[in-house]
């Protein structure tokens, strides 16, 4: 049996997080490049991708990503669209009660 400490998995997608905001609000395109990586969890792609929705400052046209499995693919896609929609129903959100 395997046990993954899912709190040190998400401070390390929060620092991922903050290196490609980072690199992508100074214009510096990044490539996040999932070799050897069997698995990725959705909670993870959430923190490391999913919240570049939320800064319209972000370029996300540069961020690139390589070597990712054809279910994370999915699991990605999934992210991004949600991310999507949650911000911007957020943004709508907030607009109504301010």
């Amino acid at each position: 049996m395997i046990t993954i400490n899912m709190s040190s998995l998400i401070k390390e997608a929060q620092f991922i997080h903050d290196e490609i905001k980072r690199c992508l609000l100074a214009g510096v395109e990044v490539t996040l490049d999932f070799e050897g990586l069997e698995v990725c969890p959705s909670c993870f792609l959430n923190v490391a991708i999913g919240q570049l929705y939320g800064d319209s400052r972000v370029n996300k046209d540069n961020l690139k990503i390589k070597n990712i499995q054809p279910e994370d693919t999915k699991t990605l896609k999934l992210v991004v669209e949600n991310a999507k929609r949650f911000f911007k129903e957020k943004d709508i959100l907030v607009g109504a009660v301010a």
